[in-house]
C-alpha cells in the first residue's frame, strides 16, 4: 500500500510542478521539480526510497534517449559529426582524467581508481537538461544540434568508462587497449541491436497489415516497447543498452511516412502519448535528483570525517574544472582541428555552459560497489554526495550564464511554406463549403476548416516568446471573465 501511495504522491508532484511552472514561467521547471524532490526526500516516506540505477536507466533514461533519438535532426547532427564525436568520446575521457586527478589532489584518501570513476560519471552531458534550458532561450540550431548529438552518444562512453574504472578499483589492474576495444565493441554492438529491433518491429507491422489486423492501440504499444526491448536485449548480449535505445529511436524516425487516415490518427495519438510520457519521465528525473540530494546531504555534511568548508571547496573546484576543461577542449578543436583563424568565442562559451550534467551521472555513480574485497567502501557515500552537488552546481551556473550568452528569449521562426499550404487548404475548403447544399456535409467541412485554422494559429503561437505568450493568456483570461460577467 505504501508503494501505491508513493506513486500517487509522485504523480501529484509532477502535476503540481507543471502548474507552478505556468504561474512562474521565468523559473526553469526542473528547478521546481528538484525542490519538490528535496521536500519529498525529507519526509519519512522519501527517506525510504531506494535508488536502483539499473532500473532508472531502463525505465527512465532509455525511453527518454529513444525519444530524443526519434526527434533528433539526424542530417544536421551528421553535418556536425566531427565535433559531436570529439565531445562525446574525447570530451568524456578528458573529463575523466581531469576531474579524477583534481579530486585525488583535493582528497588523497579516496583511491585514484574511485576518483577516475567519479570523473567518468561526470563525463556525460544531459540531453534532457540541455533541452529544458534551451526552451527558454534563443540558441542557434547548429549549437543545439551539437549538444543534442553529444548528449545522445556520450552516455554510453561515460558509463563504459566508469565500468572500467570500477574494475580497476576492485581488481587493481587496468588495460587501456582492452578498455578502448571494449568501448568500441559496446558502441557498435549497441547500435546494431537498436537497428535490428526496429527492423524486426517493421516486419511485425507488415505481418499485421497482411492479415488486416491494423489497430492504433497495438501499433502504439509496439512503439512504446521499442526502447525497453532495445536496452534489455543489448545489455543481455553485453553491449551498450543506451546506444541501442538511441539508435532504435533514430531508426524509428527514418521510417517511410505514409499518408492515410489510419496513419494520421496513429501519428496524432503517438505524439500526444509520447509528449505526456516524456514530460512525466523528465519530471521524475529531477524529482529523483532532489530526493537523492536530500538523502546523501545530511550524512556527509554532519559527518566528523569531512570538514564542511573543504567539501564546499571541492564541489566548487570540480565544477570549475569541468567547465574550464570543456572550454579549452572546444577552443583546441576550433583553433587547430578546424584551423579557424578567428574562433567564435561566443559559440565556444555556449557549447561550454550548455554541457550540463544530469541524472545519467547520478545513475552511473550509483554503480559503485558497496564493498571491495569484503570490506566496506567508505568513500561511496562521499562520492554520491559530491556527484549530486556538482550536478546541481552545473545546472545553476548554466541557468545564470546562458541567458547572457543567448540572443534573448526563445522563439521559433514561422514556417511560411507550411503556413501557405494551410491557408491554401482553408481557402479551397471554404469554396467547397459555399458550393455544398447538404447541411451535414457543410457542417463536416466547417469542422475541418476549424481544425486547419487551429493549426495555423499554432504556427503563429510557436513563433512567440514566453512573455508574449503570457500576455496572450492574460488577454484570453480577461475576455473569458468579461464573457462570464455577461452570462
Amino acid at each position: 500500500m505504501e508503494f501505491i501511495e508513493l506513486i500517487i504522491i509522485i504523480a501529484i508532484l509532477v502535476t503540481f510542478s507543471n502548474i507552478v511552472s505556468k504561474i512562474l514561467p521565468s523559473v526553469p521547471i526542473f528547478f521546481i521539480q528538484i525542490i519538490l524532490g528535496i521536500l519529498l526526500g525529507l519526509t519519512e516516506m522519501g527517506q525510504e526510497i531506494a535508488f536502483e540505477p539499473e532500473m532508472f536507466l531502463v525505465m527512465i533514461i532509455g525511453p527518454l534517449l529513444f525519444r530524443e533519438g526519434e526527434r533528433a535532426d539526424v542530417p544536421e547532427i551528421l553535418k556536425n559529426s566531427k565535433i559531436v564525436l570529439f565531445l562525446a568520446f574525447g570530451g568524456v575521457l578528458l573529463t575523466l582524467f581531469a576531474v579524477g586527478t583534481t579530486l585525488h589532489w583535493l582528497m588523497p584518501s579516496i583511491p585514484l581508481a574511485a576518483c577516475y570513476a567519479f570523473g567518468a560519471a561526470l563525463g556525460p552531458t544531459d540531453a534532457v537538461a540541455v533541452s529544458s534550458l534551451a526552451k527558454r532561450l534563443k540558441i542557434s540550431k547548429n549549437i543545439m544540434h551539437i549538444l543534442e548529438g553529444e548528449g545522445l552518444l556520450n552516455d554510453a562512453s561515460g558509463v563504459t568508462a566508469l565500468q572500467f574504472a570500477i574494475v580497476a578499483l576492485v581488481t587493481g589492474s587496468f588495460s587501456v587497449m582492452g578498455a578502448g576495444f571494449q568501448l568500441l565493441f559496446s558502441s557498435i554492438g549497441g547500435g546494431l541491436i537498436g537497428y535490428l529491433i526496429v527492423w524486426l518491429k517493421r516486419r511485425i507491422i507488415r505481418f499485421i497489415e497482411k492479415i488486416s489486423a491494423q489497430d492504433v492501440t497495438v501499433y502504439l504499444l509496439i512503439e512504446l516497447l521499442l526502447p525497453f526491448a532495445a536496452y534489455l536485449i543489448a545489455e543481455m548480449v553485453g553491449v551498450s543498452g543506451i546506444i541501442a535505445a538511441v539508435v532504435a529511436g533514430v531508426a524509428q524516425a527514418q521510417r517511410r511516412r505514409r499518408v492515410s487516415l489510419f496513419d494520421a490518427e496513429l501519428a496524432n495519438i503517438s505524439e500526444s502519448t509520447w509528449s505526456t510520457i516524456v514530460f512525466t519521465l523528465n519530471a521524475l528525473v529531477f524529482l529523483f535528483l532532489g530526493i537523492e540530494l536530500s538523502q546523501v546531504f545530511s550524512p556527509i555534511w554532519e559527518s566528523n570525517s569531512y570538514a564542511n568548508g573543504h567539501l564546499v571547496l571541492t564541489i566548487v573546484v570540480v565544477t570549475l574544472v569541468i567547465f574550464f576543461i570543456r572550454f579549452l577542449f572546444l577552443l583546441f578543436y576550433y583553433q587547430f582541428l578546424q584551423s579557424k583563424k578567428i574562433v567564435d568565442l561566443k559559440q565556444v562559451a555556449l557549447l561550454t555552459f550548455g554541457g550540463v550534467k544530469g541524472t545519467v551521472s547520478l545513475a552511473a555513480i550509483f554503480i559503485l560497489p558497496v564493498t571491495i574485497n569484503g570490506a566496506q567502501f567508505e568513500a561511496r557515500s562521499l562520492l554520491l554526495f559530491l556527484t549530486a552537488c556538482v550536478i546541481l552546481a552545473t545546472l545553476v551556473i548554466s541557468v545564470l550564464v546562458l541567458p547572457y550568452l543567448a540572443d534573448g528569449e526563445a522563439a521559433e521562426s514561422v514556417d511560411f511554406n507550411q503556413l501557405l499550404i494551410l491557408e491554401e487548404v482553408i481557402q479551397i475548403l471554404e469554396e467547397e463549403e459555399k458550393e455544398t447544399t447538404d447541411a451535414k456535409e457543410r457542417l463536416a467541412t466547417d469542422a475541418v476548416i476549424n481544425t486547419y485554422e487551429n493549426r495555423r494559429w499554432e504556427l503563429y503561437r510557436n513563433s512567440l516568446t514566453d512573455s508574449e505568450k503570457q500576455e496572450i493568456q492574460e488577454i484570453q483570461g480577461l475576455i473569458l471573465s468579461i464573457e462570464q460577467d455577461g452570462l
